[in-house]
């Protein structure tokens, strides 16, 4: 239940993001080890970026996302 609720409320808060910032956070953490670092590397590229300012770019997003997720639980407590 709880699981399903912070996912919900995940799903929720993406859909409130700018669709690049959407795009840029879920193919940030696409992947795993060897192909997370390429794809990072070719989406800092795209972007002409380097990898710190994507990582940076990445933090914001998150902890926007982060904050989004507890106050929607938060919300969802009091109902």
């Amino acid at each position: 239940m709880l699981k399903e609720q912070r996912l919900d409320c995940l799903d929720r808060c993406l859909q409130e993001l700018k669709p690049e910032q959407r795009d840029l956070i879920v193919e940030y953490y696409a992947d795993d080890r060897r192909q997370k670092i390429e794809r990072r590397r070719d989406l800092a590229t795209r972007l002409g970026i380097t990898m710190n300012a994507l990582g940076i770019r990445a933090f914001r997003i998150r902890d926007g996302l982060m904050a989004c997720v507890e106050s929607c639980r938060q919300r969802r407590r009091q109902i």
